[in-house]
């Protein structure tokens, strides 16, 4: 993709970012949150259901590398949640 001389350098990758940083918000945010919780047409799904969800999503609905960057996440925050203050 060619873009504008109007456009000033390291704009595309600023917006790139912005874009990445959107995505993983609605996974995070908008995804986790409706399928963890009990809905009145379904009750909440498993942990393991909804990561599973996520993976086959990936590339599909879901940007593989905002799919990974959130399991990578996840599994750093149970680690850290594992360790006794």
């Amino acid at each position: 993709m060619k873009l504008s001389p109007l456009i000033p350098p390291g704009f595309a990758v600023a917006l790139s970012l912005l874009v990445d940083l959107a995505l993983f918000a609605t996974l995070t945010d908008d995804e986790w949150d409706a399928l963890s919780n009990d809905r009145p047409y379904r009750p909440a799904w498993t942990e393991e259901s909804i990561i599973q969800y996520l993976k086959n999503q990936s590339g599909k609905q879901l940007a593989p590398h905002v799919v990974g960057t959130f399991m990578r996440l996840r599994a750093e925050a149970n680690v850290l949640n594992q360790i006794e203050p």
